[in-house]
């Protein structure tokens, strides 16, 4: 059943299995969207499913069945991924956040389509961000707020066109009132000094990208991230 207001709604994405370890990153949510074989994720990450949507040619059937579940089946040949067809009806529900799970892993074209999606203008009005295996994406198009431990690396990258005027604290290489264009690596690979850190965004939009595993602290000795 749809609560009277829907601050934060989960989309859970099928694929590469989910670590119910993931169930500790995600928050607190509202209401929980399945984007097909996603389904079965939503009970390993202890979740109750309040929507399942998309063609359901990867869902054990039996799962459909259960009670105040609402099922939006849509044709195989469709124009959309399962996860967009998320994210529109996540959209309509007038959150303020959203937050999408994924096991990552699977086909290379499928996921860099999901990962770009998150920073369509369609979805401009909502807090997006994403935790894709042990990697964690946000979207920014004003500021964004973030800690981890000295030498996480994280990542900003533009999108849909040059993000004007980023600036960002709490980072190892600073960057002051720049511009990152999107088919440029300039903000691949900064690291956190230690504590909070912030990412602000003139005009544009960036994903800031923890992709997990390996940090480098600042003598650039590895270590395995928390």
């Amino acid at each position: 059943m749809r609560p009277d207001r829907v601050e934060t709604v989960a989309v859970i994405a099928g694929g590469q299995a989910v670590s119910p370890a993931t169930a500790g990153r995600i928050g607190h949510v509202d209401y929980v969207i399945a984007a097909d074989s996603g389904l079965q994720a939503v009970e390993r990450l202890g979740l109750t499913a309040d929507l399942v949507v998309g063609d359901l040619d990867s869902v054990d059937p039996a799962l459909l069945d259960r009670p105040g579940l609402e099922v939006d089946r849509h044709p195989p040949a469709k124009d959309q991924t399962d996860i967009v067809l998320a994210l529109d009806r996540a959209r309509d529900l007038g959150p303020r956040a959203v937050v999408v799970v994924s096991g990552g892993g699977g086909r290379l074209d499928h996921a860099l389509a999901n990962l770009l999606v998150l920073a369509s203008p369609r979805y401009a009005q909502v807090r997006v961000r994403a935790l894709i295996g042990d990697a964690e994406v946000a979207v920014v198009r004003d500021h964004h707020t973030m800690t981890a431990p000295a030498g996480t690396v994280v990542s900003l990258f533009a999108v849909d066109g040059p993000a004007h005027g980023v600036t960002t604290e709490g980072l190892r290489y600073p960057l002051r009132d720049e511009v990152l264009d999107p088919l440029s690596s300039r903000g691949v690979s900064n690291e956190f000094a230690g504590g909070p850190a912030a990412v602000h965004v003139a005009r544009g939009a960036l994903l800031v990208i923890r992709p997990g595993g390996e940090r480098r602290d600042s003598r650039g000795d590895r270590h395995r991230a928390p």
